[in-house]
């Protein structure tokens, strides 16, 4: 059921990285093939977002780790910075494009069932996506090719780069609060991305480590990710 057509992402979750890789040709109903194993050490580029203070300080620590990990075993790569000035409007355009095309692709709901509809999702997304004019939406639109653009040339540089994958470890209770700052970015840049279970916070709970690749180079992306998950796990 289609939510936001320009912003939905199929997950996979796995126990391995090859495992990803096959579901993902089995889904594109192209024929499977698995990963090579002669792999050279990547280009790996550590990237701190503008969201980087938003982080916890152990998270960053262990970002910053795991970069220096990675360059002791040959990746070769430098310290990406995504500035605010270019990609902060994300989150508006995230929310604002998500909320526009959810309240049309739910109309039916809308209409004929409003009341069985969350509360957290009516006064949410669905109350942003009422609200949005169309000149609005088509403004974000635009933000997020701007960005797109913007992005291209420095992905270009790099096998992947090595991102925030959470804030920190997950929060004690029933109702977590989310960080989806961390990869709203990467939706909006159609680019793929994948999460290791690499990292262990201050209290025993894993931290993941993003790596995302360019557009529609999903393999690349599995192969850097085996070739860092071997590094980051048995160092």
């Amino acid at each position: 059921m289609e939510a936001s057509g320009s912003l939905d992402t199929l997950g996979i979750l796995a126990r391995s990285v090859e495992d990803v890789s096959l579901y993902r040709d089995v889904l594109l109903g192209i024929e499977p093939v698995p990963l090579p194993e002669d792999e050279a050490a990547p280009r790996i580029g550590f990237c701190r977002p503008y969201y980087w203070n938003r982080l916890e300080s152990a998270t960053q620590k262990l970002l910053e780790d795991g970069a220096r990990r990675l360059a002791r075993a040959g990746a070769k790569g430098e310290e990406v910075i995504l500035p605010a000035a270019d990609y902060e409007g994300l989150e508006a355009a995230h929310r604002w494009i998500s909320g526009f095309e959810m309240a049309r692709n739910l109309a039916w709901e809308i209409e004929y069932h409003w009341d069985r509809i969350s509360e957290k999702f009516r006064e949410g997304r669905l109350k942003d996506g009422l609200a949005c004019s169309f000149e609005r939406y088509c403004e974000m639109r635009e933000r997020v090719a701007r960005c797109r653009q913007l992005l291209a040339p420095v992905m270009a540089r790099y096998d992947a780069l090595l991102a925030p994958a959470a804030a920190g470890e997950a929060p004690a209770g029933m109702h977590p609060i989310p960080h989806p700052y961390v990869y709203m970015i990467w939706t909006a840049m159609h680019v793929p991305s994948i999460t290791l279970p690499v990292f262990e916070g201050p209290n025993g709970l894993p931290i993941g480590a993003q790596l995302v690749a360019k557009s529609c180079d999903d393999r690349r992306l599995f192969a850097v990710a085996r070739w860092a998950y071997r590094i980051l796990r048995d160092s």
